[in-house]
């Protein structure tokens, strides 16, 4: 269905399931690619620091990501 308005509740939840998961995996893989810049000091334009603050961000992206993500697993159970 491509009508937000005639989508099931069902379907709905399906699809934010799906979008959590899609946006903390790619948190997860942005958290891991800051890392290995660091490690092999590959900063290209950026300073250290950047991309120091760069995973900061992705790593709380990451754990707001998977609260959500536990939000909805939560609301399965219910």
């Amino acid at each position: 269905m491509d009508n937000i308005i005639d989508m099931q509740p069902d379907e709905i939840h399906s699809r934010a399931h799906a979008k959590v998961w899609s946006r903390m995996m790619n948190a997860q893989n942005e958290v891991w690619r800051s890392r290995e810049q660091l490690k092999h000091k590959r900063y290209g334009s950026l300073e250290k620091e950047d991309i120091e603050l760069i995973l900061n961000g992705n790593l709380i992206d990451q754990k707001v990501w998977s609260y959500i993500l536990t939000l909805i697993e939560q609301h399965d159970k219910d």
